[in-house]
């Protein structure tokens, strides 16, 4: 019940309950009003966050499935290129394998040398060839 203290009808005419009622009925329509106008403002705010929402999140799902293409595009193409790395490392041991025993006899015969006597016959022949030097600066 109403707060407000309940007076019996008999003690009041017939105008000042009709009075009551319509304050009454006045108050009640401004509060109704009040709600509609709340009510729509929300209503309207739901609508246009719909708008709104719903594209951005349609091209979202969209962007994210062409993501998703590309994700799977580039792992396709990793496993290629993982394969074709396989292959290629394993064509790099071959061929070093069959070049090992190329390098080792090329480093048995560097080892072979004897560059004592090489810095001597280098020696030798640069004193066997700076008088030649020395007659050909004559012709110039």
């Amino acid at each position: 019940m109403d707060r407000r203290e309940v007076v019996p009808i008999e003690m009041k005419d017939g105008q000042s309950i009709f009075a009551e009622l319509l304050k009454e009925e006045r108050k009640q329509v401004k509060l109704v009003r009040l709600l509609l106008l709340v009510n729509t403002v929300l209503a309207t705010a739901v609508i246009i966050a719909f708008v709104i929402i719903i594209p951005r999140l349609t091209a979202i799902v969209s962007n994210t499935e062409s993501t998703l293409a590309d994700i799977q595009s580039l792992a396709g193409q990793a496993e290629t290129a993982l394969a074709g790395i396989d292959e290629m490392v394993e064509n790099a041991n071959a061929i070093l394998v069959e070049n090992a025993s190329g390098m080792n006899e090329a480093i048995d015969n560097f080892n072979k040398v004897d560059f004592d006597s090489l810095n001597e016959a280098i020696r030798n022949l640069s004193e066997a060839v700076e008088p030649l030097a020395g007659f050909a600066k004559m012709f110039q």
